[in-house]
């Protein structure tokens, strides 16, 4: 993985959002129908998450977010 600080990676609310939501174990369906977007774009927002934080696999994606702070480990 890109060794990336919380500094030098800036996310959007709505990647935030997004970043939670997956935590959350939700389906990319499942988060498209709670926010009112499509898949795809659901998609989208994953795909450049996962280009800002240096990592190509969703769960590399959620262990960055709880090591950089945008999500709190349970």
């Amino acid at each position: 993985m890109a060794n990336f600080s919380k500094k030098e990676v800036k996310l959007s609310p709505r990647e935030v959002q997004l970043l939670h939501l997956m935590c959350d174990g939700m389906t990319a369906k499942e988060i498209a129908y709670k926010l009112d977007l499509s898949v795809n774009t659901i998609h989208f927002y994953s795909k450049r998450l996962m280009a800002k934080m240096g990592v190509n696999r969703t769960v590399d994606l959620i262990l960055k977010a709880i090591e950089e702070g945008y999500i709190l480990s349970k």
